[in-house]
C-alpha cells in the first residue's frame, strides 16, 4: 500500500524506512491554529494592558483611565471591538508559526525517540 506524497514523514537510515502516522501538514496546520486562536483569545486584554502602561500617568500626570473596566469601556465606545483587537496580525501570524513548528518538531522528535528506543508508538 502506497501513501500519498506529501502524507507523512519519511524517515531513512541503517534500520530501514519509517514513515510517521501523523502528517506534517496535519502537525503544522494543528499549531498554527492552536497559536492564532490563543492570540485571538487574548489579544483583547493584552491592548487594554498596553493602553493601561502608555498613559501619562507614568510621567505623573494625569491618567487617560480610570481602571481596567474604564479602558475597555472608553475603548468600545470610541473604536468599537476592533479597537479590542488593534495591531492582531503580527503577534497572530508569528505566534501561530512558531507554534506550527513547536508541533511539528515535538512530533518528529517523540517519533525519532521511540523509533531508535524500539518503543511501538502507543507502547510505554
Amino acid at each position: 500500500k502506497t501513501r500519498p506524497r506529501g502524507a507523512g514523514l519519511t524517515l531513512q537510515c541503517s534500520r530501514g524506512v519509517k514513515t510517521m502516522s501523523s502528517p506534517v501538514v496535519t502537525e503544522l496546520v494543528a499549531g498554527g491554529t492552536a497559536g492564532a486562536v490563543g492570540i485571538l483569545a487574548t489579544q483583547p486584554a493584552d491592548t487594554v494592558k498596553v493602553r493601561l502602561q502608555s498613559t501619562a500617568s507614568g510621567l505623573g500626570l494625569r491618567s487617560g483611565y480610570s481602571g481596567i473596566w474604564h479602558c475597555i469601556r472608553s475603548t468600545w465606545l470610541a473604536e468599537g471591538v476592533r479597537g479590542l483587537y488593534k495591531g492582531v496580525a503580527s503577534p497572530t501570524l508569528t505566534v501561530g508559526l512558531m507554534n506550527a513548528v513547536l508541533f511539528f518538531s515535538y512530533e518528529y522528535t517523540t517519533h525519532v525517540a521511540r523509533w531508535a528506543s524500539g518503543t511501538a508508538s502507543g507502547e510505554e
